[in-house]
């Protein structure tokens, strides 16, 4: 029982009573706050950066359908929660989410150009148990000190996380010469 409930401490429930044009209007809000706290923390972003929901930020005026507003709701906190771990651990540029994106025609296009798959379409999702599994893809630019303290901090945090995937390249040679 104790492992139970120490488990469900972290588990992210579905905003109550949303509706999608209250969603809409949390996801802008969110979306504002995350580019702030990257402008304070030093994080760069690309331009018009949707945090993995482009389908509706893309179109402002499209609406996600109310069956779909639980996952949405439960993703935005997620997105929300690493985002504040990347910013706090000095990410220096945060350049892709991905998202199981539940209302997408196709699965979404890799992150890295190829070698690691996008997170798929997810199948009907059960919102009555401990848990429920969701995939997250994110690219982003972090010297090998914070990239170390981001790892770690997903592998603490309330919300239980695993990373599944991990791409590493570099920017530069290792050595230059004087």
């Amino acid at each position: 029982d104790r492992l139970m409930t120490g488990m469900k401490g972290g588990q992210v429930s579905a905003l109550p009573n949303i509706t999608p044009a209250t969603f809409m209007k949390s996801l802008y809000d969110k979306r504002t706050e995350l580019m702030n706290q990257a402008g304070k923390t030093g994080t760069a972003y690309p331009q018009n950066f949707a945090f993995g929901f482009d389908r509706y930020v893309a179109a402002a005026d499209k609406l996600p359908p109310p069956s779909e507003l639980p996952l949405l709701s439960q993703q935005l906190v997620i997105i929300e929660n690493l985002c504040n771990i990347l910013y706090e651990e000095r990410a220096k540029e945060l350049i892709k989410i991905v998202r199981e994106d539940p209302g997408a025609a196709t699965p979404t296009a890799p992150v890295d150009g190829g070698d690691a798959p996008a997170p798929a379409k997810p199948k009907k999702m059960e919102t009555a148990g401990l848990y429920s599994k969701l995939h997250f893809a994110i690219e982003f630019k972090a010297k090998e000190s914070a990239l170390f303290g981001i790892l770690n901090r997903i592998a603490r945090d309330k919300m239980f996380m695993g990373v599944s995937s991990l791409s590493i390249s570099k920017d530069g040679p290792d050595v230059t010469a004087e």
